[in-house]
């Protein structure tokens, strides 16, 4: 399952953000600024906002998601675990965390303005879904 693993990484970023301290954040992850996709656009009232994209998979992914899970505070992870309807779309698991709690390397759930992760593993039965990406999550959080 993890060796099938692909993430996928948004962050959007306004003109008074600092890329740097997002990458930064990530580093925690073993995630470099390289690793990502940096395009410039512009904003409802032409303010500038840069978006960082990533997408990694098999082997890094698994990584970047273990170093996540097990960063994460307990209640946080039991509450992804048994609300998992809630985080599951389509065939993928989205997380969304605070950015500010982010770059200061804590994980936080928050749905407004977040850093957006998409979790994805083939799952081949729409009833597995949840099971699925549950075993995967404490599997990477307990094996490290």
């Amino acid at each position: 399952m993890a060796d099938r693993l692909e993430v996928s990484i948004d962050v959007i970023l306004h003109a008074t953000e600092d890329s740097a301290k997002f990458f930064d954040a990530f580093e925690i992850y073993d995630l470099h600024k390289d690793d990502f996709a940096v395009s410039h656009q512009t904003g409802h009232f032409e303010n500038p906002i840069t978006v960082l994209s990533a997408k990694i998979a098999r082997r890094q992914a698994s990584r970047f998601v273990g170093r996540m899970v097990r960063r994460m505070k307990n209640g946080q992870f039991q509450e992804i675990l048994e609300d998992m309807d809630l985080f599951v779309s389509g065939s993928g698991i989205y997380l969304r965390f605070d950015r500010q709690e982010f770059v200061q390397g804590r994980l936080k759930l928050l749905q407004q303005s977040p850093v957006r992760i998409k979790i994805f593993t083939p799952v081949y039965r729409k009833v597995d879904l949840q099971s699925t990406y549950r075993e995967l999550l404490e599997s990477l959080r307990r094996d490290g």
